[in-house]
């Protein structure tokens, strides 16, 4: 799917959002420099579906609770200051965007797919292909719960 049809996708989430009123924006939205320097920092590039939706969104709930750009480049750091062993390859290439309540985070690598890591076995499971099949799932959701109202 293109950026096109993701932009329209979160631009259709945030009107679901106001007919719902029960999801809120987050912090303030985020800049191309922003950006760029978070990839420079971190040594990544974003992609651009994720690039989209921090300047639209920067961070809510899609289905998981995306955080903020600043709480993502903070837990990706925190991430690889503490993992030095071989989970550090792991974490290569990718950003984390959330985490699962339990220490584990929740990356997305610059290709896109979404994957929980379990950093006691390095092991990791795919969430989503994409950002866009999740928040594509999360509107499904939401338009029938609108359909209520």
């Amino acid at each position: 799917m293109n950026s096109c049809t993701f932009e329209s996708s979160l631009l259709k989430l945030k009107k679901l959002e106001k007919k719902i009123d029960f999801l809120e924006q987050k912090e303030s939205l985020i800049s191309e420099n922003t950006l760029d320097f978070v990839e420079n920092l971190l040594k990544i590039n974003l992609n651009n579906d994720l690039r989209l939706f921090f300047k639209i969104m920067n961070g809510g709930f899609i289905g998981i609770d995306i955080f903020c750009l600043e709480k993502c480049v903070i837990e990706t750091l925190e991430c690889r200051r503490n993992y030095t062993d071989k989970r550090k390859k792991k974490l290569k290439n990718s950003i984390v965007i959330s985490d699962d309540g339990t220490g584990n985070p929740i990356l997305i690598k610059n290709t896109g797919t979404i994957y929980l890591f379990h950093h006691d076995d390095n092991t990791y499971e795919i969430i989503e292909q994409s950002l866009t099949s999740l928040i594509e799932d999360y509107i499904s959701n939401l338009e029938k719960v609108a359909k209520k109202y």
